[in-house]
């Protein structure tokens, strides 16, 4: 395992290379590495101010790492972005404006996320499916349950 690497992480569908965010005074980054700890690349950065998030999740073809981060950083709201391994270019999918998301897990055909989320205007989460590549939101569950991790 790399050096470093502190709360969550993703590993590729095929198990031989992780992904997690680092941060330092300056900036945070999205880092992948062989699951050996060798090859480690930093694939993005951004300032501190808008910081990776720690929630983020490989997608099936290994090609797209999703994460969950700030998206506005006056409204202080969560979106979903996208980063492409091949070259880090970040490309944000949502605008929903977010307080909390807790988790992101690509559905194994590639074509959307699941996500555990907390809308601004209420306090419980509930499980969002987010289109790929279009970033339509549809909120797909509507009970109370909080959906923890455990």
């Amino acid at each position: 395992m790399p050096p470093d690497v502190r709360g969550f992480f993703a590993l590729l569908p095929n198990e031989n290379q992780i992904a997690f965010t680092r941060a330092n005074k300056e900036r945070t980054a999205l880092v992948i590495a062989n699951i050996d700890g060798r090859d480690e690349r930093e694939l993005a950065t951004r300032p501190l101010d808008t910081p990776f998030g720690s929630r983020l999740s490989w997608s099936p073809d290994g090609k797209l790492i999703a994460v969950a981060t700030v998206g506005d950083v006056v409204a202080d709201s969560r979106e979903i972005f996208v980063v492409r391994v091949v070259d880090g270019i970040i490309k944000q999918l949502t605008s929903l404006g977010l307080a909390l998301v807790s988790n992101v897990v690509w559905r194994r055909d590639g074509q959307g996320l699941i996500l555990v989320a907390t809308s601004k205007n209420e306090t419980v989460r509930h499980l969002w499916h987010i289109d790929y590549p279009g970033g339509t939101a549809n909120r797909i569950s509507h009970d109370t349950d909080t959906y923890e991790q455990r």
